[in-house]
């Protein structure tokens, strides 16, 4: 007995039954971390803000051993003050760190910078949201102390003065009616003796 062909509607039913399954199967997977995608796709990271570094320098020349104050600005867009840490460098030599304060500015007083010139900058170490930046390069002079001469020679007239040995009081006839005035106390080299003025008799 032959078998009744199914009626060309019943077909197209269960052809689109089946296509709506596997696309339910698709999405399903989709929906499930499957191999064509995740549901959930994660925020793309996002950049620190760049910020820019300015310092100053006060004075720019100094003598050794003076006092040289650093100060340095961060600031970022559109005109905010950063918040964090700034480092001052001299050359590759660390000279310190210092907080920003509310308008971005640190400070650093430095007084052991060598005789010579000093390529100083700062940096702005980096955080979550702000990126790092280095000033430019600002140029201290130091220059050395200046030197005293001292004149060791003399012209005075030395012929008259007595020489006087503090071990032996009496040894000049004066010692014992004189003030002797010390205020022109004069050493004698590889000698106890001193040459001292004769002073005047008291009354």
């Amino acid at each position: 007995m032959k078998k009744k062909p199914r009626p060309f509607f019943l077909s197209m039913a269960i052809l689109r039954t089946t296509a709506c399954a596997v696309v339910l199967g698709m999405i399903a997977l989709a929906g499930c971390g499957g191999g064509l995608g995740s549901g959930s796709h994660p925020d793309p990271p996002v950049s620190p803000t760049a910020t820019k570094t300015t310092l100053t320098v006060t004075p720019a020349v100094v003598v050794f051993g003076g006092t040289v104050m650093l100060t340095a600005t961060v600031m970022y867009p559109p005109a905010e003050a950063a918040s964090g840490i700034v480092t001052f460098v001299d050359g590759t030599a660390r000279l310190g760190s210092a907080i920003l304060d509310p308008n971005g500015v640190g400070s650093l007083k430095v007084t052991t910078l060598a005789v010579g010139t000093h390529a100083i900058n700062a940096t702005f170490t980096a955080t979550s949201t702000l990126g790092a930046s280095t000033s430019a390069v600002f140029i201290v002079t130091v220059t050395a102390l200046p030197v005293t001469k001292i004149d060791t020679t003399t012209t005075e007239d030395l012929s008259g003065v007595t020489k006087y040995d503090p071990d032996k009081p009496n040894s000049s006839p004066d010692c014992s009616s004189a003030e002797l005035s010390l205020t022109r106390l004069r050493p004698q080299r590889n000698s106890h003796l001193y040459q001292v003025e004769r002073g005047s008799a008291l009354s």
